[in-house]
C-alpha cells in the first residue's frame, strides 16, 4: 500500500514503507504544485529526489491530528492498536476536505 500526498489537484509523493523505514518518493505532479502554488507547508519533503527515514515525515504526522475529532476516528476504524502507517492508510481512505493537502490510498 502507498499513501499520497496531495496538494489540491495534484499529486506530489507516495509515502511506503519498506521494513522499519519510511520512504517518500516525488512524483511529476510535485513540481506543477511548486509552479502553480506557493506551498505552506511540506517543503522539506518536497524538495530533491526520494527521502528515507526511520521516523514518519512531519508533513505526514500533522494528519494524526485529525484524530482529536472522535467522528473522524471512528469514520476511519482507527484503534488504538493501529501502527503509524495503517493509521494514515485508514485516514487516506476518507473523503475529507481537498482544499489543501491530503492524502489518499493506492495499492
Amino acid at each position: 500500500m502507498k499513501v499520497v500526498l496531495c496538494y489540491k489537484e495534484f499529486e506530489c509523493g507516495e509515502l511506503t514503507k519498506e521494513g522499519s523505514e519510511y520512504v517518500f518518493t516525488p512524483v511529476s505532479g510535485c513540481e506543477l504544485a511548486k509552479q502553480k502554488y506557493i506551498i505552506p507547508r511540506a517543503s522539506q519533503i518536497l524538495s530533491g529526489g526520494v527521502k528515507r527515514s526511520e521516523k514518519l515525515f512531519g508533513e505526514f504526522a500533522y494528519f494524526f491530528n485529525l484524530l482529536k475529532n472522535s467522528y473522524i476516528k471512528s469514520e476511519a476504524n482507527v484503534i488504538d492498536g493501529d501502527d503509524e502507517f495503517e493509521t494514515l492508510i485508514k485516514l487516506a481512505r476518507l473523503e475529507l476536505d481537498r482544499g489543501s493537502f491530503y492524502l489518499r490510498c493506492r495499492r
